[in-house]
């Protein structure tokens, strides 16, 4: 038992005189440390939206979420992060998206061991599967029937409230933070840890009134656009039949959606 004490006793000893010693003739610059031990990496995040009926999406507290990445590549990845008894500290699940599911992203969030989750880019669900609901801007339908299912494989998803930040990474970043997730769940030390940061004004905001007295959101869309063959004097005679387009989409990750930067497809079609 002395030689294991002894031991260990060297190794202090001489840790202490290599830090010692770095701290007494190597300067090392402190605006150079946090590049040195920190990299920021952009992902497209899921973000907050606040209706009549409360807030939905995604957002972050004002200092970000810390975790340590931890991957889930398959359901029986989720099976096995379910049945831990204990974490050290909360994980960012690094998921891909073929569990990227809502089921799955629930029962995760409800172990309350999960600071955050990023989906990296790869093969999708095998099955098709829908964010928006069963029957799309229901409220603002021309029909007296708003239970018809269009969207069969709607489930609603796209306006909850979710209750950790969520982002995407493009293919190259999955190439760089996969591995590290892997070597985490494998039990590798030291861990490798990231920060969600995507907070919102909207944070401590409950409907739409409140935020905009605040000044803390904005309207989504804007101003219409509409023309007519006939001039306006003619209105009142005249029975009018409006067909419109949508000039923006949306998505879980409004950044993905195909035509939130298309307008002018919609437009065209309309024409």
């Amino acid at each position: 038992m002395k030689h294991v004490i002894r031991s260990i006793l060297v190794l202090l000893v001489v840790g202490l005189c290599v830090v010692h010693e770095s701290w007494a003739y190597d300067y090392v610059d402190p605006s150079t440390m946090k590049d040195r031990m920190y990299k920021t990496i952009d992902g497209l995040p899921c973000v907050r939206l606040i209706g009549n009926s409360g807030p939905i999406g995604c957002t972050t507290g004002e200092g970000g979420a810390i975790g340590w990445l931890y991957a889930i590549e398959t359901q029986a990845h989720i099976s096995e992060f379910l049945s831990l008894s204990g974490v050290d500290g909360k994980a960012i699940a690094f998921m891909a998206p073929s569990v990227f599911q809502r089921e799955n992203v629930i029962s995760l969030v409800e172990t309350n061991q999960i600071a955050g989750i990023i989906v990296y880019h790869g093969e999708p669900y095998a099955s098709y599967q829908s964010p928006e609901s069963t029957y799309p801007n229901a409220m603002f339908g021309l029909y007296d029937n708003p239970t018809y299912k269009w969207n069969p494989q709607g489930n609603g998803w796209l306006f909850e409230k979710q209750n950790v930040p969520i982002f995407y990474v493009d293919a190259n970043t999955t190439h760089e933070l996969l591995p590290l997730a892997r070597l985490n769940k494998e039990g590798g030390f030291p861990k490798w840890a990231v920060k969600l940061s995507a907070w919102m004004m909207t944070t401590y905001d409950q409907d739409t009134e409140t935020c905009l007295r605040r000044d803390n959101c904005d309207p989504v869309g804007g101003k219409n656009v509409w023309g007519s063959f006939n001039p306006p004097s003619t209105f009142k005679e005249d029975k009018i039949v409006f067909v419109s387009a949508s000039q923006d989409s949306n998505a879980f990750f409004h950044d993905l959606a195909p035509g939130a930067a298309a307008n002018i497809g919609d437009v065209a079609a309309l024409v």
